[in-house]
């Protein structure tokens, strides 16, 4: 139960930071609140550990439970950076299943086409959901893994596909334009 948690949360604020943390202000009124707040901002077990952990190395407490879920959502750097999956995905590469799922919500051929002012805010919002909800429950995005694994051995058939030199394309290019001119 998350109010157990919460409890648990102040009574280390208590130990870990001593004088500044002011009993009174941060009675079970607050943990109800706290408790309440963590529940609405749906965080996950994984992510009030690497919270707590975070708050070891702190010198002040979190003042609000959202400070306290960005500590947890920072700490886990599963995720690539929003701006450089971003990018990454623009250029149809994906670095993790979030990011397609991303590009996939806002439409790969938008990110593609449209300038990144109008398409970046967009992102931002998006990839924040979708992290949160590969954070609850990453199972459904192995489907992702797929497609992603398919996108990049068709790239690689794409790259590794027998390559025409310039003098060779020359030739052709000129041997159809001569083509044409008797034609006509």
């Amino acid at each position: 139960m998350l109010i157990d948690e919460v409890i648990k949360l102040f009574g280390y604020f208590k130990i870990n930071f001593g004088t500044k943390f002011k009993e009174e202000e941060w009675g079970k009124d607050r943990m109800r609140i706290w408790a309440v707040a963590l529940t609405e901002l749906q965080i996950t077990p994984r992510e009030f550990s690497e919270a707590l952990k975070k708050v070891r190395h702190l010198s002040w407490q979190p003042t609000t439970p959202a400070d306290f879920l960005a500590l947890g959502r920072q700490a886990s750097n599963k995720y690539p950076d929003s701006y450089i999956a971003y990018i990454q995905a623009a250029n149809r590469n994906y670095l993790h299943p979030v990011a397609h799922e991303t590009a996939k919500r806002i439409g790969t051929r938008r990110l593609e086409t449209e300038p990144e002012f109008a398409t970046l805010k967009i992102w931002n919002e998006v990839y924040k959901t979708v992290c949160t909800e590969h954070a609850q429950d990453s199972a459904k995005f192995n489907q992702n893994l797929a497609q992603i694994e398919r996108s990049k051995q068709n790239d690689m058939k794409v790259l590794e596909a027998p390559k025409t030199s310039l003098e060779e394309q020359s030739a052709l290019s000129n041997k159809y334009i001569n083509l044409i001119r008797k034609s006509l």
